[in-house]
């Protein structure tokens, strides 16, 4: 067996982690010399239940919401618009400080150009997601805050990640979409959940405006 030592980019930065390879001895072992992205470590899946053009009415899954009820993927967006955003977990910074409130802040032009529900969602239980919910906008509901307690709905949309070398277990990746009347029609999806780069609410306001 041989040992390497790889940087492993994560929510908080970068970390060292040791990975062990059995390799053929005739293998040519290079030492690495890039930085290895958390989302790097996720399963390889099959094919995606849900994505462009599919329709999240028919999943049987479900959410739920800070108050801990059950909410059917039908009720949510059924005859709406409304933008999901992902997010890795809750409290985590870039979640915290750009991903989350670039929503909260934009939140009437988001409704100005047609969006009715922001739902935020995250592999977490309803009690931290209420109470991070709290902490980012008081009792105001500008964006919904969802708890996938399973990771089913995550899984089922392609979008889980193993974040273990980060400290977080199975999570998300950091992605947004546009669901119309339970179709999604956009999804925009970062390449690593440290980076906020086409998730926010400023790629969904471009996209809605190229609609028109």
């Amino acid at each position: 067996s041989m040992v390497a030592r790889l940087k492993l980019k994560g929510i908080d930065g970068e970390r060292n982690i040791v990975m062990w390879s059995r390799v053929p001895k005739s293998s040519v072992w290079a030492r690495p010399t890039s930085t290895v992205h958390a989302c790097a470590f996720a399963p390889v899946v099959g094919a995606r239940s849900y994505a462009v053009g599919q329709n999240l009415k028919n999943q049987s899954g479900q959410l739920r919401d800070s108050s801990n009820k059950t909410v059917p993927l039908s009720e949510l967006f059924s005859k709406k618009k409304v933008v999901v955003l992902g997010v890795p977990g809750a409290f985590t910074p870039v979640c915290s400080s750009k991903h989350v409130p670039s929503y909260i802040d934009q939140a009437k032009e988001l409704a100005d150009a047609g969006v009715d529900a922001v739902a935020c969602v995250s592999v977490n239980d309803s009690f931290v997601m209420k109470a991070w919910s709290e902490s980012l906008q008081g009792k105001d509901n500008k964006v919904h805050f969802f708890a996938d307690q399973d990771g089913s709905f995550t899984q089922a949309i392609g979008m889980d990640a193993d974040l273990s070398g980060a400290g977080l277990g199975k999570r998300s990746k950091r992605y947004s979409l546009l669901v119309e009347d339970g179709v999604i029609t956009k999804e925009n999806v970062e390449s690593t959940p440290a980076e906020f780069k086409v998730s926010g609410a400023d790629t969904i306001l471009s996209q809605l405006k190229k609609k028109k």
